[in-house]
This record gives structure tokens, sequence and C-alpha cells, in this order.
């Protein structure tokens, strides 16, 4: 899992958006949860649910641009990492190995990592 520290920005409904570092403006749904603007919290993201693409995606998907910096082929997955400004960790991705993958040869070179909005996970700063 990618844990991502945030701070509540806009509370609408059950709808929030977050500054998450080195993701930037998220948002998610609160769930269950009692959210206030300014509250510290933390944004989750699944590695599976992450994509790697070499340009950047249109449409409905939210996206950052970054670095990769590593990656590793492990039976029927590929394993990636990749440093996104802000973020001392690097984020890690895991993708279904497929013939339209993204390469996993010159690392260190700028890769845009997008997610659909309902991956986000939204969880007190405890």
């Amino acid at each position: 899992m990618n844990f991502f520290d945030g701070k509540v920005s806009k509370v609408e409904g059950t709808k929030i958006s977050v500054d998450a570092e080195g993701l930037g403006r998220v948002q998610g749904d609160r769930g269950e949860r009692a959210f206030a603007e300014g509250d510290r919290i933390q944004v989750a993201i699944r590695p599976e649910k992450l994509e790697l693409t070499e340009e950047k995606p249109n449409g409905g998907t939210s996206t950052v641009q970054g670095t990769l910096k590593d990656s590793a082929y492990l039976g029927e997955r590929s394993h990636f990492f990749v440093k996104l400004d802000g973020l001392e960790k690097p984020v890690a991705v895991s993708a279904q190995n497929r013939v339209d993958a993204i390469s996993v040869t010159g690392e260190s070179r700028p890769i845009w990592l997008s997610w659909d909005p309902e991956a986000i996970v939204l969880l007190g700063a405890e």
C-alpha cells in the first residue's frame, strides 16, 4: 500500500478534497468518517490500482508526473518504483504483464502515474 500525508482542503457532503504530498489535490469519498477542513489525514492507494504510461493520459483519471527509478519482473506481474517530487520514498506500482505494458527498460526517465478517483482510500492520521 502507498501512503501519502495530506490535509483536507474542502468538504462537500461525502466528497472531500485533500492536498496530498506528492500527488497534489485529490478527491475521495469520506465514507463514514467525519473529516473537517484542515484535518491532517492519509491518502492510500494500492500498487495495483496505479497505472504507468509514457504519455500523459486523457480522460477521467488523476495523474502526476514522476521518474521511473527501478523495476522488476516477477512472474505474471511487473513491479515499478516511481519517484515523485516532494516524497522521499518511491511509490510502488504493480502491473499485470501485458503486451501493451510499459517497457521495463530505461529507468530514471519521466513517466506518468495515474489512478481512478475510486482507488483513493482516506484514513485518519493516527
